[in-house]
């Protein structure tokens, strides 16, 4: 929680702000050429874009295994509540489920049944809550 609170008073919703959320929270590494940009052309929307050089061979982006969110990653339970939709997720994986549907279920869970308290908090919050 203290994790989500800091996003929210401490950083900028800009990509610089998610960036150094990223850094420090996740240790994704992130090239400093790399900013957000309008692309242009694309109804409005917003591009990463490199905007300095950037050496052959250099890395842009790495983000750690642990830090991303997928299918296996672990599942934490905060409340009696999460602990219940958390063994029904697992019931759900043993049961043979895609990964695409698996990985569904886990955005929702972290969505609409972790929110605030989820790892990924101001990651999820980045994302469109309806298609385009």
């Amino acid at each position: 929680m203290a994790r989500a609170r800091a996003w929210s008073e401490s950083l900028a919703p800009s990509f610089e702000g998610y960036a150094a959320w990223a850094r420090e929270s996740l240790g994704v590494e992130l090239s400093e050429a790399l900013r957000v940009q309008p692309l242009g052309g694309y109804g409005g929307e917003n591009g990463i874009v490199a905007t300095a050089d950037v050496a052959p061979g250099a890395r842009c982006v790495a983000v750690p295994f642990d830090a991303m969110l997928h299918a296996a990653a672990p599942l934490e339970a905060a409340t009696a509540d999460e602990a219940r939709a958390a063994r029904a997720l697992e019931d759900a994986a043993a049961g043979g489920l895609r990964e695409d549907d698996l990985l569904a279920l886990r955005l929702l869970y972290e969505c609409d049944v972790r929110r605030a308290r989820s790892r990924w908090a101001p990651h999820l919050a980045r994302l469109p809550r309806a298609p385009p």
